[in-house]
């Protein structure tokens, strides 16, 4: 049997002529009236101005009647007789739409609960538990001393048993304890569960038992160890808090649910009390058991 957990639970506290031309015979100029025959001069200027002018004046409303019939569409070869097409509008402006806030994404696997289910330690379900094996649920906190002793304890066996199909394992990690460090680390591991599934047990069972001495990394941090120890690339997911409503979402169903701290463990809904948390192991093996 592996050593207990002994540090029990931890407690939470976005713009003329050519030249040369000459005028035909018999020409007058506008206004002229020959002396000898005694006529006064006539006002064919003034006459021709204002012809003009009425001229332009009737141009001018012709072509604002034409510019009304066109913007009613009365040209509208669609129109039906007797009809006006509608009105031309201008196209109406594309609307804006804010630019989704990454934060909110929500992982494939993620359940309702805020959790991950594993049936094998390289496998996450979609959704429920699968019926036959232990339920068994775990509330962890990556910023918890008694979640990293309670992983450096028990992880190795919650992996055979997964391996054997003996129990679905289901974690969910908290924000709670060491606030930024337990949301960054949650956010990470659900970046692992979406990038590279096969790795999350492993990812989370080595970030959260090194709080068993009070080790944590950063942002960047979380990342590097996912390339370095993985080859996964998470950094983009990580800095970005991609999935920080989930993990939120996740430690407001555990309060919700009356979860006082971590780790809380329960194996087909019965809650392991918090003085034999260093009896998991037992209470695990007799409902695998009792199945």
């Amino acid at each position: 049997m592996t050593t207990p957990p002994q540090d029990g639970q931890h407690y939470p506290t976005q713009g003329s002529g050519p030249a040369g031309a000459q005028p035909p015979a018999g020409y007058q100029p506008p206004g002229y009236s020959d002396p000898a025959s005694g006529a006064e001069p006539t006002s064919e200027p003034r006459r021709t101005g204002l012809i003009v002018g009425v001229a332009l004046g009737v141009i001018l409303l012709v072509g604002v009647l034409v510019a009304v019939l066109f913007a009613t569409g009365a040209f509208d070869d669609d129109a039906e007789p007797g009809q006006t097409a509608p009105a031309a509008t201008e196209p109406a402006a594309e609307e804006e739409t804010a630019p989704q806030q990454p934060h909110g994404a929500y992982p494939a696997a993620g359940t309702d609960e805020g959790g991950f289910i594993l049936t094998a330690p390289d496998e996450l379900a979609a959704g429920a538990a699968p019926e036959g094996p232990v339920h068994v649920v775990i509330y962890t906190d990556a910023g918890c001393p008694a979640c990293g002793n309670f992983e450096s304890a028990f992880h190795d066996q919650l992996e055979g048993w997964l391996a054997a199909g003996d129990i679905a394992l289901e974690y969910r990690s908290m924000n709670w304890i060491r606030p930024p460090y337990s949301g960054d680390a949650a956010n990470a591991f659900a970046c692992m569960a979406e990038e590279a599934p096969e790795y999350y047990l492993d990812f989370l069972g080595s970030i959260t038992a090194e709080q068993d001495g009070g080790f944590q990394l950063q942002k960047q941090g979380l990342a590097e160890r996912a390339e370095q120890d993985y080859g996964v690339n998470i950094t983009d997911c990580v800095d970005e808090d991609r999935y920080a409503d989930f993990v939120a979402g996740a430690g407001e169903h555990g309060l919700a649910q009356g979860i006082a701290g971590t780790p809380t463990v329960i194996i087909n809904g019965e809650e392991v009390p918090a003085a034999e948390l260093g009896a998991t192991d037992r209470h695990i093996e007799e409902a695998i058991a009792a199945q």
